[in-house]
């Protein structure tokens, strides 16, 4: 029952200033692989292998880590698996997480096929905007969550039926609205 992510941290080792900015991505995704650490019946958060999660060790000055952030960077084994889960075994889970790129924090791939999967969608809050977010309602197509309250909107959801559905539902719209071949043809 918990919400699942499977990829990569690659943090980038600075001292400060402009490059820090690059590394938004990589913070959202600390953050919710140490949500996994720490409430792991509720979050399943896992770098794709401990030699893809690389955590800055140089910590920027606006992106400041807990005691649990901070453990996890040093102890990239604690949220490491030995291998990719295929894309297909995806599927298999009720709830899955995008979170934002590695690369500044910006569009990932990864919410495009999140929205056919049958499962509910989190969408972590970040600065960008992808084409079709206009079209997009928390609470219908999918959940806005973040560091402060993803495992309270896991909590939430995980025993609400009627709830799930209509986020099920909300997120097969917004795949045959938006990424069915014609639609995006027509983009």
């Amino acid at each position: 029952r918990a919400v699942f992510w499977r990829g990569m941290i690659r943090g980038h080792d600075r001292d400060d200033g402009p490059l820090c900015a690059l590394d938004g991505g990589n913070y959202a995704r600390l953050q919710a692989a140490a949500l996994s650490y720490a409430h792991p019946e509720h979050v399943d958060v896992k770098c794709t292998h401990a030699r893809h999660c690389r955590p800055g060790a140089t910590v920027c000055p606006d992106q400041p880590r807990d005691a649990t952030e901070a453990l996890v960077a040093a102890n990239v084994s604690l949220v490491s698996v030995d291998r990719p889960t295929p894309r297909r075994d995806y599927a298999n889970y009720r709830f899955v997480l995008n979170l934002p790129g590695s690369t500044g924090g910006s569009y990932s791939r990864n919410l495009n096929h999140l929205w056919a999967l049958g499962g509910v969608v989190m969408n972590w809050r970040a600065p960008f905007v992808e084409w079709y977010f206009p079209a997009l309602e928390p609470g219908a197509t999918h959940e806005e969550v973040d560091k402060r309250t993803l495992v309270d909107a896991v909590r939430a959801i995980e025993g609400d039926e009627k709830r799930i559905a209509k986020l099920v539902a909300g997120a097969r719209r917004v795949d045959d609205d938006f990424f069915c071949s014609a639609c995006l043809a027509d983009y």
